[in-house]
């Protein structure tokens, strides 16, 4: 089961043939010319607009461009309004 097609994948489902994961997949552009971590994928638009204009993506590395206030705010805003999950809620609401 190990064989490799000759793109070099190994995984076989029903005779497909499904292309390997690259870090694009997964919002990573490469590294940063200057700090070496990575770039990541961010929208630089209204995240709350209807449509998102795939012009304002861009890569940019955390470490040498840290997050502004502005940024720091809907996050925290964002983080605050999704309901925490924890065991003791959990069992809570099983009674």
């Amino acid at each position: 089961m190990s064989e490799r097609y000759s793109n070099k994948r190994m995984l076989i489902r029903k005779g497909g043939r499904f292309a390997k994961a690259t870090a694009a997949d997964f919002g990573i552009g490469g590294a940063c010319p200057t700090c070496k971590h990575f770039l990541i994928r961010v929208y630089d638009g209204d995240p709350n607009a209807s449509t998102i204009d795939p012009r304002l993506f861009r890569y940019r590395c955390f470490t040498c461009e840290p997050e502004t206030e502005a940024e720091k705010q809907v996050r925290e805003a964002k983080e605050a309004a999704e309901p925490k999950f924890s065991l003791a809620t959990f069992l809570d609401r099983g009674k």
